[in-house]
């Protein structure tokens, strides 16, 4: 038996951008201090806790001040974020760049 998985089903799919956008899925931004911080996709909060969990110490998530839901990535100012971010529209570490290998 053969099983196929249409995207669309689950995604809509810009043929012009060609990004695929979930509308479960929402941008955080944890911020460390001004500058810098983690960048998440993920479908909730504790959905975004969890990743980060997976992949940081809590050392280091220790040093998070706050957080941003849906954050507008213009507002992000660091240029050293935005030049070294991965695509925030799937569900992952966007920045650090973890989502893309």
């Amino acid at each position: 038996m053969i099983v196929m998985i249409v995207w669309s089903d689950y995604y809509d799919f810009d043929q012009k951008t060609m990004s695929l956008n979930n509308p479960m899925l929402k941008r955080f931004w944890f911020f460390t201090s001004p500058a810098t911080g983690f960048g998440v996709t993920a479908f909730s909060l504790e959905d975004a806790r969890y990743l980060l969990r997976q992949v940081y110490s809590n050392d280091q998530l220790d040093e998070i001040k706050g957080v941003i839901e849906d954050i507008d990535i213009s507002e992000i100012k660091a240029n050293h974020v935005l030049r070294n971010m991965g695509p925030t529209n799937f569900r992952g570490i966007w920045y650090p760049r973890l989502n893309l290998y």
